[in-house]
């Protein structure tokens, strides 16, 4: 009987220090946090759009907050919801150990979000008569963490934080379906180190295409093709949030030696607008200091990825400041037209240098095409005209960042 208890007096002890060691061993490889709180009460933080600082939420005193390190010389950087925000440093003090609670160790962000319908108070626990550790802004909104009772949880820079679900709009699931595509307007691609033409809008180098061809890729974005952007607008399709249709006007040569393969890589579509009188018997060898069109064997050998519409047989020329397409008769117009039509098999249509009037979208109507696009600046929506398809041209002065706000619809 001594033996027994001795034996479960061990194993008792065993279980303590595996527990204690495990605590420890968490402890050491917790990453190191640097707990800071305001001097203060009612301190603004920031947050930066469109490179600039403005107001994002209030935070008071007494309340630990994780600090994410120093953005300047006279700012500090704190993560709100994964976002980065901004206080002035002359604000901030070491945090007192008393003060480091409710920390958010469980919970991530989710899709669903929360509008403050007046300036709120964010209390420490699930009660409106707890301290109060913040401030959420009149009209801001802030994902959502859980929900409990009559509160949502929202994530402080590392700590939980209540607001009452009497002071805030409910939360809002985003749609997975796009409610506006993004359609984006190539032309001719070349490498950097072959481009003898980069001050050429309509040039782009290569580099920056398949930079931006990845990052589609990697953010998840699903490019479609006419056929899909066209059932869309007219209120018969859904599409993925993040849908975006790539198209390419003339028909050059780089579009296959250039775009097809990268393309073909990140398992991407496209659309081609072809100057059908401009396609040639064969393929030539590329020259880079020349402007050169597919041929017929390069676009076959694309059809994998590329669809093609019409960019007119003949008429892709000005005459001063003024397309043909304005200058020529109805009669030349229609047979230009249903020409490039029945070479390419289309019923898609692009204005050449995205000058158009209503007779043109009539002829247009009558030779048989369903949809047209245009160089105007915007988002295809439900219930457009199909006739007046918006696009956003991607130059070479387009930044990554421009890019970015143009396919998630900030633009």
């Amino acid at each position: 009987m001594i033996m027994l208890k001795k034996l479960v007096i061990c194993l008792l002890l065993l279980t303590v220090f595996c527990h204690v060691w495990t605590i420890d061993a968490y402890a050491q490889n917790e990453p190191k946090k640097n707990w800071v709180e305001m001097k203060y009460n009612h301190v603004m933080i920031y947050e930066k759009v469109d490179g600039k600082l403005v107001p994002y939420m209030i935070l008071n005193s007494q309340q630990a907050y994780d600090l994410q390190g120093s953005a300047s010389q006279n700012w500090y950087k704190l993560k709100v919801e994964q976002k980065d925000v901004y206080v002035p440093k002359i604000r901030i003090k070491k945090a007192e150990n008393k003060n480091i609670q409710s920390i958010n160790i469980s919970y991530e962000p989710t899709d669903a979000s929360i509008k403050a319908i007046k300036d709120t108070s964010v209390f420490v626990s699930p009660s409106t008569e707890g301290k109060v550790v913040a401030s959420l802004l009149k009209g801001m909104t802030y994902p959502v963490l859980f929900e409990q009772g009559d509160f949502y949880g929202i994530d402080i820079a590392g700590v939980k934080g209540f607001v009452a679900k009497s002071d805030i709009t409910p939360p809002k699931e985003e749609s997975p379906y796009a409610t506006a595509v993004p359609v984006l307007m190539y032309h001719h691609l070349l490498r950097q180190a072959e481009n003898q033409f980069p001050n050429n809008n309509v040039i782009l180098n290569l580099e920056n295409f398949d930079q931006q061809m990845k990052y589609l890729a990697d953010e998840g974005y699903t490019t479609i093709m006419a056929d899909e952007l066209a059932l869309f607008m007219k209120g018969e399709l859904r599409l993925p949030k993040k849908s975006v249709l790539i198209t390419f006007d003339d028909g050059h040569k780089t579009n296959y030696l250039y775009a097809y393969p990268i393309l073909k890589q990140y398992n991407m579509r496209a659309a081609a607008f072809i100057i059908t009188n401009r396609i040639q018997p064969l393929p030539a060898a590329f020259d880079p200091a020349r402007l050169q069109f597919l041929s017929t064997q390069e676009m076959e050998s694309m059809k994998d990825v590329f669809e093609f519409g019409s960019h007119t047989n003949g008429l892709h020329n000005l005459e001063g400041m003024t397309s043909q397409v304005l200058l020529k008769s109805p009669t030349e117009l229609m047979a230009d037209f249903t020409t490039s039509r029945d070479i390419l098999q289309t019923s898609y249509f692009c204005y050449p240098f995205g000058q158009y009037t209503p007779q043109t979208i009539s002829l247009l109507k009558q030779a048989g095409y369903t949809a047209a696009f245009s160089t105007k600046e915007g988002y295809a929506e439900p219930n457009e005209s199909l006739y007046e398809i918006q696009r956003f041209g991607v130059y070479p002065y387009t930044t990554m960042d421009e890019f970015k706000k143009i396919v998630s619809g900030l633009k």
